[in-house]
């Protein structure tokens, strides 16, 4: 059993590779009955946000109740694992959720703000060697996990302090739509928050400027119409991963 948050399918595609029983978070989260969940392994796969877990995944684990002699998180990253694993373990035990096994896998990073997306798609992270290691130590039952650096912590505190000084470079409020868009509403389907709606004028609109900013939006566009008013390291270049679909993407995620 594993519980997923994707935003272009790099965590659907590693879930898929862990096990064949999938269930997205936001459509768990849809839920009004309480969420229980017994199995003999669980195992949660989300991104990485600046070495955070998204605070909807954040939230599902606070308000989901786990029965399972192991437990696992997997986060992806794209260019610096930070203290992805010990943050998530920690979370766990501030929720009263014993997490045995916390791992980070590199992936393409998503963050158009700091990366050309052709740039990183480039890139060999070695995934397929990543994953046969994952499965082989979720397989054997692995737990704890790896400490990070004095540089990561130091990183990791570095881009805290400046998340919080501006807060716009992650609540998502310099998403914008330009004249681009053609009122298609992949938009509305891929953001997990429902965020997005088409309007009269045959345009996408925001119900709200905050979200997760997860990007889901700007890389499903097909027009490219969604972009960052601060910086786009390269507006003509979107990604999704090559082993995800836009309709599974839209399976997951839409409200």
């Amino acid at each position: 059993m594993v519980f997923y948050f994707t935003a272009t399918g790099n965590c659907l595609a590693v879930a898929k590779e862990l096990d064949s029983e999938l269930y997205s978070i936001p459509q768990e989260m849809k839920k009004e009955e309480p969420l229980h969940y017994q199995a003999d392994t669980i195992g949660i796969v989300a991104p990485t946000y600046s070495g955070l877990m998204p605070r909807i995944v954040r939230r599902f684990l606070k308000r989901a109740k786990f029965d399972a002699s192991y437990f696992y998180i997997v986060m992806t990253y794209g260019m610096n694992p930070s203290v992805a694993e010990k943050e998530a373990i920690a979370y766990g035990e501030h929720i009263g959720v014993q997490v045995d096994y916390a791992a980070s896998i590199q992936m393409v990073d998503n963050f158009l703000f700091a990366f050309d997306m052709n740039v990183q798609m480039a890139m060999d992270k070695q995934i397929p060697r990543q994953l046969e290691e994952l499965k082989r130590n979720i397989q054997n039952r692995v737990k704890g996990f790896r400490e990070p650096t004095e540089q990561q912590l130091n990183g990791f505190a570095m881009v805290s302090e400046r998340n919080c000084r501006w807060p716009e470079m992650t609540d998502g409020t310099q998403i914008t739509v330009t004249d681009k868009c053609i009122g298609c509403g992949i938009c509305s389907k891929v953001c997990p928050l429902g965020r997005f709606y088409v309007g009269e004028d045959h345009r996408a609109h925001r119900h709200s400027e905050y979200c997760e900013f997860c990007l889901a939006c700007a890389h499903a566009c097909p027009q490219k119409a969604i972009t960052l008013s601060g910086q786009d390291k390269n507006p003509n270049a979107r990604y999704r991963n090559p082993d995800v679909s836009l309709v599974e993407i839209i399976r997951s995620n839409q409200i």
